[in-house]
């Protein structure tokens, strides 16, 4: 599992066309971020290009990402935690899906026992991970974007020591 706090947001007046759509493209208001249930468990295609402009669709929005896979354990206890945490914040937070290092009809299958209220992309290659610079190894540690710096996630995966590691490393 990886989760991207990434941060985008643009998009045309009125309502989105039917391209605009497919790309998860919409007019940046946060009306528009439960537009993405109507594509809520779809594996959608289009690989990085696709995943970026859907990122460019939701500028001005916090997005979380979870990169996930049917084969990871992990990413199955996961689940229901971003269902819960998709609709708690629905209309302020976007969530998306990527799943990575799958075949499709596994992945359906998963989507299928442990719905979720927002789409996936499909990767099979790992290309769509590389945009948010997700994980090879599952889970991976969440990374996440401020709002002020839209272009560069920050890895959890940085390793951070613990407070008892601190304070001992104070005392020496």
């Amino acid at each position: 599992m990886a989760a991207a706090g990434v941060l985008g947001a643009c998009g045309s007046e009125g309502a989105p066309s039917a391209d605009s759509a497919q790309a998860g493209q919409a007019d940046g208001s946060a009306s528009d971020l439960p537009g993405l249930k109507t594509q809520a468990n779809q594996l959608l295609d289009g690989g990085s290009d696709a995943f970026k402009q859907r990122l460019a669709s939701l500028r001005g929005h916090p997005v979380v990402v979870n990169q996930w896979a049917s084969w990871c354990g992990p990413c199955r206890f996961e689940f229901p935690f971003f269902r819960r945490q998709a609709k708690k914040y629905e209309g302020q937070v976007a969530f998306l899906g990527v799943n990575s290092q799958d075949n499709r009809d596994n992945a359906a299958a998963f989507l299928q026992k442990l719905p979720v209220p927002y789409p996936h992309y499909f990767d099979p290659d790992g290309e769509v991970a590389r945009v948010f610079r997700g994980g090879r190894a599952f889970p991976t540690p969440p990374s996440t974007t401020r709002p002020a710096s839209w272009s560069t996630p920050t890895s959890a995966a940085t390793p951070r020591k613990r407070s008892s590691q601190r304070k001992s490393a104070a005392t020496r």
